[in-house]
């Protein structure tokens, strides 16, 4: 995990507690939910890691005006036992005071409620360029038709993303919906611990991996 620096929000764990809550809060999910699923877990960080989750939390919830009372004394505890600077102290004991002025400053802001509530961002995208179940036809160089079908369509923050699946059909006229239909999906399998052939593998070594198409040739029924 990297902690790249002693503010409030400066590494992986902050980022994804804190953006993750912005995400949900921001899809309308209700609060409730979003406590239960934020909280859901925390038993299992250290106390290097729960002073993360429970600052970066306790931001998110300043910021939304829903920081409660039992949460700020979850922060003060964690202030408190000063896990991070405690860690940070074996490397660098001007990172490790840093850290504690930046915790008493993030303190000292959460201590005062804030006045204007961080809007909603509803940052949904309506002019999708193609819809799940959209199935698309389109002409290769040498004059064939070929077909693939739109299966999900993702959406995060600003950015949407569209998943597809290639059938096998291959044809100078264009195809219709029953050769959709009957037309097979383009698939591959990916290699894995499961299909690998050992009697190969024990006999040849690891290194084989390394050659050309080595792990083709130690692992069965590759698409």
């Amino acid at each position: 995990m990297a902690t790249d620096g002693i503010k409030i929000i400066d590494g992986d764990l902050a980022h994804d507690v804190y953006w993750g809550f912005m995400d949900l809060y921001d899809e309308g999910m209700p609060m409730e939910d979003i406590r239960h699923q934020m909280e859901r877990g925390k038993e299992a960080y250290d106390f290097f890691e729960y002073e993360i989750f429970i600052t970066a939390y306790a931001l998110a919830l300043w910021e939304t005006c829903q920081l409660t009372e039992p949460i700020k004394r979850q922060v003060r505890t964690a202030i408190d036992r000063g896990a991070c600077a405690q860690v940070w102290a074996e490397q660098s004991q001007e990172d490790a005071t840093a850290r504690e002025r930046e915790l008493n400053r993030f303190w000292n802001k959460i201590s005062t409620p804030k006045r204007t509530i961080r809007q909603r961002k509803y940052r949904k995208i309506i002019n999708l360029l193609f819809s799940e179940g959209d199935v698309l036809t389109f002409q290769l160089a040498n004059g064939s038709y070929a077909v693939t079908i739109v299966l999900t369509v993702s959406q995060h923050r600003e950015s949407c993303s569209y998943e597809f699946a290639k059938k096998t059909y291959r044809d100078k006229d264009k195809p219709d919906l029953a050769d959709v239909i009957n037309y097979d999906i383009v698939e591959r399998k990916v290699p894995s611990g499961v299909d690998l052939d050992w009697e190969v593998f024990l006999k040849e070594g690891m290194w084989k991996i390394n050659d050309p198409g080595g792990m083709d040739a130690l692992v069965r029924n590759e698409a």
